[in-house]
């Protein structure tokens, strides 16, 4: 329940914002009550996160057991563009989606923060994610209202990158009486692979509207899905309910009419990512192949200089800012040790 719960967190505060005018470690609304004088109670929760291509595990440990607290996430560019370093409208919209959330679910505000939020040390995930993103998660205590109670603290991370290689996927299609038939040849028939077809209107962000590319897209696909496998321990699962081997054929009918679509197919890594070159084949709504092209593996590129601590907690592009201290440049293949 919390997974879909932090999604409808995700999509709630994107929405309301567009409406408006490896490791790493922890650190004017009349429907909200809290204010900053509240929060001089520091957090009684620390974060470790165990990054992945798609997803993040949490591991959370308290030294409250009994104090409830509340975690959510956003791509970095969001978390910035939505003006959520200000700790008083991050606290506001994070209580306005309790209150809203609760109403929605016809809970009493106890009972929601009872069955959806964290208490004591806790195992999760955050999924949804992209390779070679930038992501923020934030925590903070809540009281039997809803509203922070203590200090946010925000941990900024950096999904692992894909390991593209040169494999390919040829996709033929020809026109029959039934619609349009589509072969599916991988040069490697032991590798998992994604195929399937997407309407070109349809490739838009959820929670924003944005357009995506056919990667972001089809990627999407994949990160959505891992909650279930995730919290059932079941990961390796996804390979043979979602993904595919070997040659194969299907035939698209029912096209819609003034539809134009993308047949995909793309080689998978072990962490679901897709990781070859993108094969696709655009067709119409009247079933005319009208295209044929390939996108290239490297469609995630990360920033050429990396910078972490001594803990390898990714802390951004820059030493800028950072407190004192050392630590680790990683800028392409080369890496050095600084002291600021």
């Amino acid at each position: 329940m919390k997974k879909s719960l932090r999604l409808l967190a995700a999509a709630t505060l994107a929405l309301a914002a567009a409406l408006a005018p490896s490791n790493a470690t922890a650190a004017d609304n009349p429907a909200t009550t809290s204010t900053r004088a509240t929060w001089s109670k520091a957090c009684p929760v620390s974060l470790d996160l165990e990054i992945h291509e798609l997803y993040v595990k949490e591991i959370m440990k308290t030294t409250d057991p009994d104090a409830h607290y509340y975690v959510s996430y956003l791509e970095k560019n969001l978390y910035k563009e939505y003006g959520y370093d200000d700790d008083d409208k991050l606290a506001e919209e994070d209580e306005k989606w309790m209150k809203e959330m609760a109403a929605s679910y016809e809970m009493d505000m106890s009972e929601f923060i009872d069955q959806m939020t964290y208490q004591g040390d806790n195992t999760d995930f955050q999924a949804g994610l992209l390779p070679d993103h930038d992501y923020i998660i934030w925590l903070h205590g809540i009281d039997d209202e809803g509203a922070c109670d203590t200090e946010i603290k925000r941990v900024e991370f950096h999904t692992k990158p894909v390991q593209p290689i040169d494999n390919k996927i040829a996709l033929t299609a020809e026109r029959t009486a039934d619609g349009v038939k589509v072969t599916i040849t991988p040069d490697d028939p032991d590798r998992y692979y994604t195929f399937g077809s997407i309407a070109k209107g349809n490739m838009k962000d959820e929670f924003t509207g944005k357009d995506l590319s056919i990667r972001d897209y089809m990627q999407y696909g994949f990160s959505n899905s891992l909650w279930d496998y995730l919290d059932a321990n079941e990961f390796d699962a996804i390979f043979d309910e979602m993904a595919m081997k070997g040659n194969f054929s299907l035939t698209y009918g029912n096209l819609e009419e003034g539809v134009d679509y993308y047949i995909v197919a793309a080689y998978l890594d072990n962490e679901a990512g897709i990781n070859s070159e993108i094969s696709v084949i655009s067709i119409d709504g009247e079933g005319n192949i009208t295209g044929v092209k390939g996108v290239a593996a490297d469609g995630y590129k990360a920033s050429a200089k990396r910078v972490y601590n001594v803990n390898g907690t990714f802390m951004g592009s820059s030493t800028e800012g950072l407190p004192k201290g050392v630590y680790i440049v990683k800028d392409g293949d080369k890496s050095k040790k600084i002291m600021k």
